[in-house]
């Protein structure tokens, strides 16, 4: 009798601490969110599709070096200005699903537009529509974290972003076979059929809907964005963003190619390893930091980013910087789930996708100036510098995890 007594003052103590090992309040949450993350997987499947082929295909319909630069980073832009807007509506009607639904609307439609485009701008034109679609993405997180127990937030989010990785790691692998095996549009057209798809799974999902009971007034939109924890958070976001994007998508492949001198080949398996390893950490950070917080993940996490950072000018064998990329991977991976969780925590449920979608505007920003200022800093300091300033960059992050109150 003493023992069972005292497993039970261990689990009153587990509840007590914010934590409960229940994930879902129903069977039915836990059945809809497994069709939400898969269509989570379908809706970064039907976003990087392409992307193995965009600046190269954008060439091939006339366009310049810079223009099919802009063809490519016009949808961070983009996400910067859509999210916000996307985020108050979903709020003001209530409806997450829908407005997801309409993302993957916007995302097919805007696949099969680039795909008949005969001129570069016309493309430029759809990659902003893009944008509108994928901000799409703010709802999606706030619909599986109303499926989760509130406490498990961590958990929901850390799902969400192994979808996401997972969808980019095959979408990037899948558009880059097609467009070998058939021909430069085949991906366009595969990415519209994948947003039907993901777009019709969703519809059996049901959803509680709540409306706030005062419409989100510019003076509450202002208060919600200038919370101290939300600038935390997001300027701790937009340092990670600069130093993935910065690191894992421009430089490494830039080192690898002119210091390790690796083959086209290898330099493709650089972001699959990175991502793959996030996709894998996205889900033991989100259980983890249910039990601990959401502090420490950050705090670790922006860190194993910096030291892997700092190491890469020193590897000097294609492996060595596989295994920066691993430890990259590791670091954002721990970290994202966490902020992610923080955004949708801090604000109460009827004003959540506007929190996601202030915070997930600020984290485009560092998806678009991570390689934008990584150049920079590298044309005028050198590419080992380079690599050295977005490590102290990365560790203004950890200081700022510091930042996060303890009780998160």
């Amino acid at each position: 009798v003493k023992n069972r007594g005292s497993v039970m003052d261990l689990q009153k103590d587990d509840t007590r601490n914010g934590y409960n090992s229940k994930l879902f309040a129903s069977s039915r949450d836990m059945l809809d969110t497994i069709i939400i993350i898969i269509s989570a997987i379908f809706f970064f499947l039907a976003l990087y599709a392409y992307m193995p082929i965009l600046s190269v295909y954008a060439l091939s319909l006339g366009a310049s070096l810079s223009l099919a630069g802009m063809a490519v980073g016009v949808y961070g832009i983009g996400q910067m200005v859509f999210r916000i807007p996307i985020g108050v509506i979903s709020d003001a009607l209530g409806r997450r699903k829908e407005m997801i639904i309409f993302g993957f609307f916007v995302l097919a439609l805007s696949n099969v537009a680039m795909a008949l485009s005969n001129n570069p701008w016309l493309l430029v034109v759809f990659r902003v529509t893009t944008a509108l679609g994928a901000s799409a993405w703010v709802c999606f997180a706030v619909l599986t974290g109303s499926k989760f127990r509130p406490e498990r937030k961590g958990t929901a989010m850390g799902l969400l972003g192994t979808a996401s990785q997972i969808g980019q790691l095959v979408g990037n692998y899948l558009g880059g076979r097609l467009s070998q095996a058939v021909s430069y549009t085949t991906p366009f057209a595969w990415g519209a059929v994948l947003a039907v798809i993901g777009g019709l799974l969703l519809l059996p999902v049901k959803q509680k809907r709540i409306v706030s009971k005062t419409n989100i007034t510019a003076r509450r939109f202002i208060q919600i964005a200038v919370m101290p924890t939300m600038l935390v958070i997001s300027a701790a976001c937009v340092i990670g963003m600069v130093a993935w994007f910065g690191v894992v998508y421009t430089f490494n492949p830039v080192w690898a190619q002119e210091v390790l001198h690796m083959s086209k080949i290898s330099l493709g398996y650089l972001a699959m390893i990175a991502t793959g390893t996030a996709a894998i950490f996205n889900y033991l950070s989100g259980i983890i930091s249910d039990r601990i917080g959401k502090r420490i993940p950050v705090i670790i996490g922006l860190l194993v980013m910096a030291l892997s950072t700092v190491a890469v000018p020193f590897t000097h064998t294609a492996w060595q910087l596989y295994a920066m990329c691993i430890g990259i991977g590791i670091g954002w991976g721990f970290a994202y789930p966490s902020l992610m969780a923080l955004g949708l925590s801090i604000v109460a449920g009827s004003e959540q996708a506007t929190a996601m979608g202030i915070f997930m505007s600020w984290y485009c920003v560092g998806m678009f100036i991570g390689p934008v200022v990584g150049g920079a800093i590298g044309q005028t300091v050198g590419l080992n510098s380079t690599f050295l300033v977005l490590a102290g960059i990365t560790l203004l992050g950890v200081i700022l995890g510091f930042l996060i109150p303890k009780d998160h």
